[in-house]
């Protein structure tokens, strides 16, 4: 589970660098001379860890929620953070789900330090900070893709 969305990144760094490089890719070299491209190839070095011991495994591993099964310990990272977290049902509360979406919003430093991350580069451009719903200004500006894996598929 934990290795087909690092590669895609990689690649597509690769292919960013390779077009722009060669001048023979007019988007890559777009996208590179006007934009700030960052790329998270591990954001669940946990799970990767897991992940190249054999195991199908997605949660990270914090073994500090009540999951008595080791086999089955740690927290869906992506049902961890604080953007409507428990809603709209696709997570468990039972600590030992495989889609356990942690104690609490944004309970796990990894997604604690993504999100910062991701505020820092990106500041909110709403017209109203306080509603979600709110739109953007005109002018705003910005993109982030979110790449998972699920079987031999990106999602």
């Amino acid at each position: 589970r934990e290795y087909t969305t690092a590669e895609f990144c990689l690649r597509f760094g690769m292919h960013l660098l390779d077009g722009y490089v060669s001048g023979n890719d007019a988007d890559s070299t777009w996208i590179l001379d006007h934009h700030e491209v960052h790329l998270m190839l591990i954001t669940n070095p946990d799970g990767r860890k897991k992940a190249e011991e054999g195991t199908f495994w997605r949660k990270n591993t914090n073994n500090k929620n009540g999951c008595s099964n080791s086999q089955k310990i740690g927290v869906d990272l992506n049902r961890n953070f604080a953007y409507k977290w428990k809603c709209c049902s696709g997570s468990s509360s039972d600590a030992c789900a495989s889609t356990y979406r942690g104690s609490s919003a944004a309970s796990e430093p990894e997604i604690q330090a993504l999100q910062n991350y991701v505020a820092d580069i990106f500041p909110d451009q709403r017209q109203n900070d306080n509603n979600l719903n709110s739109p953007t200004n005109k002018h705003a500006t910005g993109i982030a893709i979110d790449v998972h894996s699920y079987g031999q598929a990106i999602v």
